[in-house]
């Protein structure tokens, strides 16, 4: 019994341990996300330009 409550503690803590680990990344992962959306908008803004100019060929 006293080893189930140990491994439960051992769990808890490594629960916590990895909570607060995904919590320190999450400002790096925003603000990789927001890069990855301004990029994005310009990849559709050079699409758009490149598809009139090869229309107007």
């Amino acid at each position: 019994m006293q080893e189930m409550q140990q491994t439960k503690e051992m769990t808890l803590a490594s629960n916590r341990s990895l909570a607060e680990q995904n919590l320190s990344l999450q400002p790096s992962l925003e603000q990789q996300k927001m890069q990855l959306t301004k990029r994005y908008c310009c990849l559709q803004e050079l699409y758009e330009a490149h598809q009139l100019r090869k229309c107007t060929l």
